[in-house]
């Protein structure tokens, strides 16, 4: 989306809520710097963030920048901050580097992921599915704020559960062999108990806006 000339923040969550559910880092990094136009409006913030993940709920990244602004002191700097490590995030060099030891692994890129497995797009599931039924490594690349606590968590599934088109799949962690994150490689297990997302009580219950 062009920012030449300046768009109402309603405009520019109608343009998110439009893009492809798998363009997590996108969504996320658009979204943070739609949200610093109602940093300043705690109301206006909190609606904002519900309408987005209502359209985006599988979106690990967006449920991290949502969570942060809500819960932070200054939203306007934590945006700022989180803008700049989604931008420096440095999964795909991991991946890489797993990939040139594990040529013959799949991977798949998650969403979001939690207690239950991991989000990502239908297609990716299936094919990490089979690899796993003929005995092939499976490699989930996680990057940032990926990973999503239980309360977190349980407010995604809910959330996803209600959409009516452009849902997920969910890939059980038994398939998985390995999942790779911002920090290095990790166990499903670890990984999980590392996520790290903010829990704002605001954006946990039912649809409001």
């Amino acid at each position: 989306m062009s920012y030449g000339e300046p768009v109402h923040p309603i405009e520019r969550l109608r343009y998110l809520a439009r893009l492809e559910p798998s363009r997590v880092d996108v969504i996320a990094a658009e979204a943070a710097d739609t949200l610093l136009a109602c940093a300043a409006d705690p109301a206006e913030l909190v609606v904002a963030c519900r309408r987005l993940l209502d359209r985006h709920p599988a979106a690990g990244p967006l449920w991290w920048v949502a969570s942060s602004a809500l819960t932070s002191a200054d939203p306007h700097a934590t945006l700022m901050a989180v803008m700049r490590t989604l931008d420096d995030d440095p999964t795909p060099l991991f991946v890489d580097a797993e990939l040139a030891v594990n040529p013959d692994a799949v991977v798949v890129t998650a969403w979001s992921f939690g207690t239950d497995g991991v989000y990502s797009a239908p297609p990716e599931v299936a094919d990490a599915e089979e690899a796993f039924a003929a005995g092939e490594a499976v490699v989930v690349a996680g990057g940032v704020a990926r990973g999503l606590p239980g309360p977190v968590w349980r407010a995604a599934v809910a959330r996803v559960e209600r959409l009516a088109s452009r849902r997920p799949a969910l890939l059980d962690w038994a398939c998985v062999t390995t999942v790779v994150g911002p920090e290095g490689l990790f166990t499903p297990a670890e990984a999980v108990a590392a996520a790290s997302c903010p829990v704002a009580p605001e954006l946990l219950g039912g649809r409001r806006s």
